[in-house]
């Protein structure tokens, strides 16, 4: 599955972590906002309409020495979070 970031969602990186805010027309959303951790944060980066979930996996899983069958249990789990809050899309 290959997702994208939501257009409406203004996203800012303050040290390792990532502030994200849901805006609409000009106004922010500041009931909403959400922050990602350092790995949230390169997933996040990885996520760009062309890159599969398998890819985001390996990817992730060879950066963080992370075993593979446990990465995709939890990026699964963390792609569909995003998707379920409207950050990402499909």
């Amino acid at each position: 599955m290959v997702y994208r970031k939501n257009e409406n969602i203004v996203a800012r990186k303050s040290g390792n972590e990532y502030i994200l805010v849901p805006v609409s027309g000009d106004i922010a959303n500041m009931e909403e906002v959400y922050t990602l951790n350092e790995m949230g944060g390169f997933i996040f980066d990885l996520i760009d309409g062309i890159i599969d979930s398998e890819l985001i996996i390996e990817t992730v899983a060879s950066n963080f020495q992370v075993d593979t069958e446990i990465a995709k249990k939890e990026i699964t789990e963390y792609i569909l979070e995003l998707s379920r809050n409207n950050i990402i899309t499909n």
